[in-house]
């Protein structure tokens, strides 16, 4: 009974971490560029709406893990240095 648990505890723990490093779900991001807004019961009128596409950094690259490494390795030799 402990076996069991403590295998189910510890694949659920490993795939929240790999999960972590996973890239996201692709989502369909809407081409939506203009709105229909009414001014009058029998008219339409159409106004332009610009959608600036943005990006978010993959924080698991290998230049944002490069750049991470880089500080922790800088606060060890400040924290050595000053020990």
């Amino acid at each position: 009974m402990k076996k069991s648990v403590l295998c189910s505890v510890a694949i659920l723990v490993l795939i929240m971490i790999l999960a972590g490093c996973g890239n996201p779900p692709a989502t369909a991001t809407p081409e939506i560029t203009e709105t229909e807004v009414e001014v009058e019961p029998t008219e339409t009128e159409v106004v332009s709406v610009p959608i600036e596409p943005t990006s978010t950094l993959d924080p698991c690259s290998r230049p944002q893990l490069e750049t991470e490494v880089q500080d922790v390795h800088r606060h060890m030799r400040e924290f050595d240095d000053a020990s």
